[in-house]
């Protein structure tokens, strides 16, 4: 696949979660979990108040360089941002990791064997 060809496909698949409204949603319910200002969001963002409030309200939409920024503000993945899961962030992922690296070495060559066998099934 040509490099423009994943760029477009990365750009729609963007847009159609940005259409969704459920960043728009989500990125007003964390600034309200957290008592923060429009304005008070912007500033380590490096971008005004306003901009965060058009982002709420769908007017705007971030490049995704400052998607990443507001996923890392608020300890979340840009993934549970999109809708993409409903899991909040890395540290469900960190859970799963530190859970594998309890487990005895002949568990986690369970574990790969069947990731493996997955991975060969579904993709």
């Amino acid at each position: 696949m040509e490099q423009y060809e994943v760029n477009l496909l990365l750009f729609l698949r963007y847009t159609y979660f940005m259409e969704n409204k459920v960043f728009q949603e989500r990125l007003k319910k964390l600034r309200k979990e957290r008592n923060l200002s429009q304005d008070e969001v912007g500033i380590p963002l490096n971008i005004s108040g306003r901009t965060v409030g058009n982002y709420e309200s769908g007017e705007r939409e971030p490049a995704l360089d400052t998607l990443i920024k507001i996923a890392d503000f608020y300890g979340v993945s840009a993934d549970y941002l999109l809708g993409r899961t409903e899991s909040r962030g890395v540290d469900s992922v960190n859970e799963e990791v530190s859970m594998l690296e309890n487990l005895p070495d002949k568990a986690r060559d369970e574990v790969r064997v069947l990731m493996e066998y997955i991975r060969y099934k579904y993709l």
